[in-house]
């Protein structure tokens, strides 16, 4: 489930499951009012915060960046038309696929794993090279994407800002 924390500065997330062989703690403080403690636990050690996203054509550069003390994993899709495939580049970090993309069925590369999804499916042989990279914290990062072939396209980064 995830446990939203909010008032406090800025929102933040994260995922939580209840502790295994734990109880609920339960106090009546009148006839209407309840005070209960859930233990969760979360396997995940992140927090997320504001969902964040960039985006552009294939071949146009532009900044990225997050607010949050630790590197964000991306998720980069890609639209349009390259027959070709395209590169991602990020930090000096490259990703390049292959794979062409046609219209109607985008391209998600998720930074985490390294799967390419072409129109929803997983695509194994799309991406040939992968040096995955994350969004860093603070200073805003030049993002590139370029075109392998002639075509046209536009690329999309997103992720939230991530805290430790």
């Amino acid at each position: 489930m995830k446990l939203l924390v909010a008032g406090h500065g800025a929102t933040q997330w994260a995922m939580v499951d209840p502790r295994p062989g734990s109880e609920v703690d339960t106090e009546f403080l009148t006839e209407n009012m309840l005070r209960f403690q859930i233990p969760l636990e979360a396997i995940d050690p992140f927090k997320y915060g504001e969902a964040r996203s960039f985006s552009a054509a294939v071949g146009e550069g532009f900044d990225v960046y997050q607010r949050g003390t630790v590197p964000a994993i991306a998720t980069v899709t890609v639209t349009g038309s390259l027959p070709g495939g395209y590169e991602l580049l990020l930090g000096g970090r490259l990703v390049t696929v292959e794979r062409a993309v046609t219209s109607g069925s985008p391209h998600v590369v998720d930074m985490r794993t390294g799967i390419l999804r072409v129109g929803g499916a997983v695509d194994r042989g799309g991406i040939v090279y992968s040096e995955l990279f994350k969004i860093a914290p603070g200073m805003p990062q030049n993002f590139y994407s370029v075109a392998r072939t002639p075509g046209t396209g536009t690329v999309k980064v997103a992720f939230n800002d991530t805290y430790i």
